[in-house]
């Protein structure tokens, strides 16, 4: 309803309408009360405007009822007599029609055309609704629960851990010690993956055991349930061969010279493990 006043509420039973403007109070307006629904018939049914003039309400504005049982929001079709159309919210009688959704054409997501409402498909460069059919998204899309996927004669598993990670550490055997190596971590789900940069010492440092060990453990998320082993590509003085990962119960990454564990490196020559990669399974 069309008022140069601040607030307007409209009850049914006898209200107290609190308003704001020059010179206005509060006013009490009771209609059919003892009814459960409510018919206008008569010009004067409703009160002139609540500043006491009758030049502010028009055919076309819109009048919200909030009542015990519903609230609904009319377009007065007549003032004299005051008629109003049906609940444009969408109750009985609603003008409005919901069509099928539609191609997106701008950024408000739905189309009005007279009566009819058509919710936009939401694609790359629009909002708008998810649909059953193929639809290409933009922009970062947070799934706090996880994802399902189809399988072909299999049970959907619930997806919801996706991490890709960098661990930097230095590998120490005996006196060597390498610099900085970038341990490269991705988890899908329970399934992990670990790779390395290339871990090289220098010669003649002491005597060297059989295994690199990193100085730091990896994050407790990326620790296998017991050990991961693997073969891993080692070099002793330029001769490669297979030598061994092994990611332990707590985290603790080293590289061993052999596929045993038992022969140890040889520290008058450069000890190097090549990138390689492990993947393992975490509770």
């Amino acid at each position: 309803m069309a008022f140069t006043l601040n607030t307007f509420q409209f009850n049914r039973g006898v209200t107290t309408c609190a308003t704001n403007g020059s010179g206005v109070g509060t006013v009490i307006h009771g209609y059919k009360s003892s009814d459960t629904t409510g018919t206008i018939v008569t010009a004067s049914y409703f009160p002139n405007n609540i500043d006491g003039s009758t030049d502010k309400v028009f055919v076309g504005d819109l009048l919200l009822i909030v009542s015990s049982n519903a609230v609904s929001i009319h377009e007065i079709t007549s003032v004299a007599p005051f008629v109003i159309g049906s609940d444009l919210f969408g109750g009985t009688g609603s003008p409005f029609v919901i069509a099928p959704p539609v191609a997106a054409t701008d950024a408000n997501g739905i189309q009005i055309s007279g009566t009819t409402v058509n919710l936009e498909v939401a694609d790359a460069t629009h909002a708008g609704i998810i649909t059953e059919f193929d639809q290409t998204f933009a922009g970062i899309k947070n799934f706090l629960s996880g994802v399902k996927f189809m399988t072909f004669g299999g049970t959907p598993a619930t997806l919801n851990y996706y991490e890709r990670y960098t661990h930097v550490a230095t590998f120490t055997n005996g006196a060597e010690t390498t610099g900085n190596i970038n341990v490269f971590v991705a988890r899908i789900g329970n399934i992990v993956t670990v790779a390395t940069d290339d871990v090289i010492t220098t010669p003649a440092q002491g005597a060297p055991g059989t295994r690199f060990t990193a100085n730091t453990v990896l994050p407790a998320r990326f620790v296998p349930v017991n050990f991961a082993n693997g073969f891993w590509r080692v070099s002793n003085g330029g001769v490669f061969k297979a030598g061994q990962i092994e990611i332990d119960g707590i985290g603790n990454i080293s590289i061993l010279n052999d596929a045993n564990g038992t022969t140890a490196y040889t520290a008058a020559q450069i000890s190097q493990a090549t990138r390689g990669s492990i993947t393992y399974l975490v509770p």
